[in-house]
């Protein structure tokens, strides 16, 4: 999937402007969707597993949403699954009972081929969100990576303050092992000059010049480049 296909990704409702496009797109069923979802009693029971198993593979996340659902949207499935559609549905109307729709997003998520976090899935998030904190100071980008990645591996999404957890955690992770190979590649003297300019300037500024001084040690710091950032952090 390139990023167009990902702009759905970590939604928590159905988008209100869909295209028809974007209908197309994220609300067609193949043939063997159609299959499956035929062994499903009940016309409303057929579209209310559809729209589950179309919003897992468009935003990673269940759909639990009490909007209503576009006619758009209701129309494109319906048709597709042979049954007429209903003039209004919000997914609460959809259920009448909680565990119909507990069954239908189990059911959307097996036959998708996503799971819920394991232990072996952290790991792997982990590594990878370490691995990308090297390259941004952005924790908004890490986030938006760590969701792309639990995509790709067939995970739903997390709750947004688990995933942040994890981003803060890689984060910090990184910022340690910087100030590590700082510590042991540059002069007390700039060191300090640094530290002072951490402790009187936001957080996010100080992570660019940290990220700064980082670059410049794995290119091979320089004297010169050593008196810039002594300078650089005297003058913040």
């Amino acid at each position: 999937m390139d990023q167009y296909e990902y702009r759905f990704l970590g939604a928590r409702d159905i988008p209100a402007d869909l295209s028809a496009f974007d209908i197309e797109f994220c609300f067609s069923l193949s043939d063997y969707d159609l299959s499956a979802l035929a062994s499903r009693r009940g016309a409303l029971n057929r579209l209310g597993a559809a729209l589950q198993l179309c919003f897992i593979r468009t935003a990673g996340r269940f759909l639990n949403s009490s909007k209503l659902v576009s006619p758009e949207i209701l129309h494109h499935l319906s048709a597709q699954l042979g049954i007429s559609s209903p003039d209004l549905a919000s997914i609460r109307s959809l259920y009448h009972r909680r565990r119909t729709l507990h069954d239908h997003q189990r059911w959307a998520c097996e036959y998708s081929g996503f799971q819920t976090l394991t232990n072996v899935c952290v790991r792997g998030l982990t590594a990878h969100l370490r691995k990308e904190a090297v390259g941004t100071a952005d924790n908004s980008a890490l986030y938006r990576n760590g969701m792309i990645w639990l995509f790709h591996h067939h995970y739903i999404l997390p709750p947004r303050r688990t995933l942040f957890t994890h981003v803060r955690d890689a984060r910090r992770f990184q910022e340690n092992v910087l100030i590590r190979e700082i510590e042991a590649a540059v002069s007390r003297e700039a060191i300090d000059a640094v530290t002072a300019h951490i402790e009187k300037c936001n957080k996010r500024s100080a992570l660019i010049l940290l990220d700064t001084v980082g670059k410049k040690w794995r290119e091979g710091l320089t004297s010169d480049d050593e008196g810039r950032v002594i300078k650089t952090a005297s003058a913040a």
